[in-house]
């Protein structure tokens, strides 16, 4: 299929919220033509730098994830400047014959479904670490304190956060929270004493 007939393809596909799609194609001089390829890709997931924690830009539907280079797909570089790398989720398109709008629907719910995978697996490892963070300070405060140690010194010791910066803290009850590493929702990720106790009965 020509770019203008993969174009006109694209024109009548609907695609999930978060997930783009785009036409690339190649030429290395006139007589090397390649057969123009469909890829499709989804936002990221996360919305901050799993390396250093900075905010990274989530809504990718202008930046296509990979070129058409002699015929090969090549990914451009994803590394943040902490020297993380910033995954994100992309496939080619293919169908028994002729790629069709169905193909390009499938592969592209496909790729929204991992990323809602995705979503779940991030917000699970940040409550779990939540969770294990705010029994260590716990544990930590049911301690005898030290000789001369008060117990303002000790619970000191153990804050990380406040009711504006991810961390543990005593608010109502002692508690632990972070942002919502997905960045779908601005309520934060928060585990406390409360939910501690309860899990453990």
């Amino acid at each position: 299929m020509t770019v203008d007939q993969l174009e006109t393809l694209l024109a009548e596909v609907s695609l999930p919220r978060g997930v783009h799609a785009a036409v690339l194609s190649d030429s290395a001089g006139p007589t090397d033509v390649w057969c123009p390829r469909i890829v499709v890709w989804a936002n990221r997931s996360h919305s901050r730098c799993p390396g250093c924690g900075q905010p990274v830009a989530q809504d990718l539907s202008q930046d296509v994830p990979v070129s058409l280079n002699r015929g090969e797909l090549q990914p451009y570089s994803q590394q943040h400047p902490c020297g993380e790398w910033l995954s994100i989720l992309w496939s080619e398109v293919s169908g028994t014959g002729e790629v069709t709008v169905v193909d390009v629907e499938r592969a592209a719910h496909q790729l929204a479904a991992e990323v809602d995978n995705e979503h779940v697996r991030l917000r699970a490892a940040v409550e779990a670490q939540l969770r294990q963070d705010l029994k260590q300070a716990l544990q930590r405060l049911a301690e005898p304190l030290a000789h001369q140690e008060t117990r303002e010194d000790r619970e000191d010791e153990v804050r990380t956060g406040s009711d504006v910066e991810p961390g543990v803290y005593r608010g109502e009850q002692w508690l632990a929270w972070a942002f919502d590493p997905t960045g779908i929702s601005s309520e934060p990720i928060t585990v406390t004493e409360r939910n501690l106790a309860t899990a453990r009965s």
